[in-house]
C-alpha cells in the first residue's frame, strides 16, 4: 500500500537534491572534462581511429608510419570541397587505388580526416535562423484551448536531441551532405518518431500516472529510460553503443539544454534532415513525424520559451546525475580493465 505523506516526502528529498545539483556549477566543468576527454580518445566510438595523442603516436610511429604522415599518393588533391569523384579516382594510378582500398577497409583512412567541432560546444549566442525551413508555427495555433503540453513532450525533444548529436558525430557533420542516410538513422534511432501516436498529448494525468517531477509514468519516461531505448536501438541498427559514447552524447544533451537557442537549433536541423531527406515520400510514418517535429518546434518558438525553461530546469539536474553515475561506472570499469592489463602481464 503506498504512502501519501512517505511518496511526498521522498519526493521532495529527490527534487531537493537536484534542485542542489542544478546550482552546483561542477557539473559544468565536469561536462568540459568529458567532452576533452572524449576528444582525445585513440579509439574512436564508431569503431575506427580518427586522431591519436601524442604519447600514442610516439609509441606507434615505427609500426604505423605510414598512418602518421598524409599520404602521399593523396597529395596535391583537395577533399574538402566539392568535387567529382569520378575524376579524382580518374586521376590515381592503379598502386594508389590499391593503397587507398587498403586503408579505406582498414579503417586507417580516418586518420587523414579531420574531426569535426560540433557547433553546441561554442558558448556563442546562435542569432541565425535557417530561412529555408518554413516558418515554426506558434503553440497557440496548434494548441488553440491554451493548455500547456504534456511534460512527455520534454522528454521526447531530448530524445531526439541526443540522436541528432549522434548523427552530426556519426557523419563528421557531413549529415547535411549525406541527408538521406541521416535522415533514415534519425527514424530508425528515434522511439518517439518512429512510433504510430499522435504527437499531441494534453489530457490530465491522475495522481497514479505521474511520477517523480510530474513526469508521466511511461515507457518512455526518464533521462535512464530513454538512454537504454536509444542503447538498444543504436545495437539492432548495428552501431556500437559503447559506454563513452553514451557518456558523450549525454554531455552534448547537456550542453544543447543549457541554451534555448541551442535546443530550438538542433530540433529545426532534425525537422531539415526529414524534409531533406525524404522530398517524395509520403508514408503515415513519415508523416506523423514530421507532425511531431513541427509541434516541437512549435514548443521551442518564442512564444513557448517559459514553457521549455520550466521543462528543461527540472530535467538537466537528472541529465547531470545521470552523466555522473555513467561517466563513475566508466571511470571504474577503465580501472579494473587496467587492473586486469597488470595482473595479466605480471
Amino acid at each position: 500500500m503506498q504512502i501519501t505523506p512517505v511518496l511526498d516526502c521522498s519526493e521532495a528529498f529527490y527534487k531537493e537534491c537536484c534542485l542542489e545539483n542544478l546550482n552546483d556549477r561542477s557539473s559544468d566543468n565536469q561536462i568540459l572534462h568529458i567532452l576533452s576527454r572524449q576528444a582525445h580518445l585513440k579509439d574512436s566510438l564508431f569503431g575506427t581511429s580518427h586522431c591519436y595523442d601524442s604519447e600514442t603516436s610516439e609509441n606507434h610511429s615505427s609500426s604505423e608510419e605510414s598512418v602518421s604522415a598524409p599520404m602521399p599518393s593523396f597529395r596535391g588533391i583537395d577533399l574538402t570541397q566539392d568535387f567529382d569523384p569520378e575524376v579524382v579516382w580518374n586521376m590515381l594510378s592503379l598502386n594508389e587505388r590499391r593503397e587507398f582500398i587498403r586503408h579505406a577497409n582498414s579503417g586507417a583512412i580516418s586518420a587523414y580526416i579531420e574531426i569535426w567541432s560540433p557547433w553546441w560546444i561554442d558558448s556563442t549566442c546562435i542569432t541565425d535562423t535557417d530561412q529555408s525551413l518554413p516558418q515554426a508555427k506558434s503553440l497557440e495555433t496548434l494548441m488553440p484551448s491554451g493548455k500547456r503540453p504534456n511534460s512527455s513532450v520534454a522528454l521526447n525533444i531530448c530524445e531526439t536531441v541526443m540522436i541528432y548529436a549522434f548523427i552530426c558525430r556519426y557523419f563528421n557533420g557531413d549529415h547535411f551532405d549525406l541527408v538521406n542516410e541521416a535522415a533514415d538513422a534519425l527514424i530508425k534511432l528515434s522511439t518517439c518518431l518512429s512510433r504510430s501516436d499522435q504527437p499531441v498529448s494534453t489530457q490530465p494525468q491522475s495522481a497514479s500516472s505521474v511520477g517523480l517531477f510530474g513526469f508521466p509514468r511511461t515507457d518512455n519516461c526518464g533521462i535512464s529510460q530513454i538512454i537504454s531505448g536509444l542503447h538498444f536501438r543504436l545495437m539492432i541498427n548495428n552501431f556500437k553503443p559503447t559506454p563513452s559514447l553514451i557518456v558523450l552524447l549525454l554531455a552534448d544533451l547537456y550542453k544543447i539544454s543549457s541554451s534555448l537557442d541551442k535546443i530550438r537549433k538542433a530540433v529545426d536541423d532534425s525537422f531539415k534532415i526529414i524534409l531533406k531527406g525524404f522530398p517524395k515520400q509520403k508514408t503515415r510514418g513519415l508523416l506523423l513525424a514530421s507532425r511531431k517535429l513541427e509541434f516541437w518546434r512549435a514548443c521551442c518558438s518564442q512564444s513557448s520559451l517559459t514553457w521549455l525553461d520550466d521543462q528543461l530546469y527540472s530535467l538537466r539536474p537528472a541529465i547531470a546525475i545521470e552523466m555522473r553515475l555513467r561517466d563513475c561506472d566508466l571511470s571504474h570499469l577503465d580501472s579494473e580493465l587496467d587492473d586486469s592489463i597488470l595482473k595479466t602481464a605480471s
